[in-house]
């Protein structure tokens, strides 16, 4: 029960690890290679200036675990996407995406890929969907959206768990070795009273 419960655990702080993951994967993304393309133009939905974001991205997400990004507005129009057929269109934005927009946390889950926005979505299976928040030059909040395949965290979280299980194994067995010796020892008592 003891390693049972010890290796549940294990996988369940895996599991967030790798959330976490993709969550500070997504912020780095913000503020590193995104951010600093972002400027009026682009906000007001100019041709030239989402046409410089995408000939300045795409080459970089390639290189990237991410397979679709989206930068929205406060009131859910698409500012940018690597889709262009979604550039401009107005959504309402979900639940974790208000959340985002109102405190800033960044948020992970696995994307409703029913979604009208999301009907050009890579057919890769499940997605996890990760919201952080920009800013643009005027102040005005902007959602970052970037999706990548669930089985990559799965396997994020698998990695973790690999470290997280020797220690569990460790641990259980420290307490059988300090309890053996006293469990032997009770045992040869209890034969010794049973004779007398």
């Amino acid at each position: 029960l003891l390693l049972a419960g010890g290796l549940w655990a294990g996988a369940e702080a895996a599991e967030d690890e790798a959330l976490a993951d993709a969550r500070r994967t997504t912020d780095l993304l913000a503020a590193v290679l995104v951010q600093p393309l972002v400027d009026e133009a682009l906000v007001a939905g100019d041709p030239a200036a989402v046409a410089a974001v995408d000939a300045a991205l795409r080459d970089r997400l390639v290189e990237t675990a991410v397979l679709r990004l989206k930068i929205w507005t406060a009131d859910g129009r698409v500012v940018y996407s690597d889709e262009a057929r979604l550039i401009g269109l107005t959504y309402p934005l979900d639940d974790a995406g208000r959340q985002t927009l109102r405190d800033g946390v960044t948020r992970a889950a696995v994307s409703d890929l029913s979604r009208p926005e999301n009907r050009f979505e890579p057919s890769a299976g499940r997605l996890l969907e990760v919201y952080g928040l920009m800013e643009a030059p005027g102040g005005e909040p902007l959602l970052l959206e970037t999706y990548s395949t669930y089985e990559e965290a799965i396997e994020r979280r698998f990695e973790i768990w690999v470290q997280f299980a020797p220690i569990s194994m460790v641990v259980l067995l420290t307490l059988v070795a300090v309890q053996l010796p006293l469990a032997w020892r009770m045992a040869a008592q209890l034969r010794a009273t049973q004779q007398e």
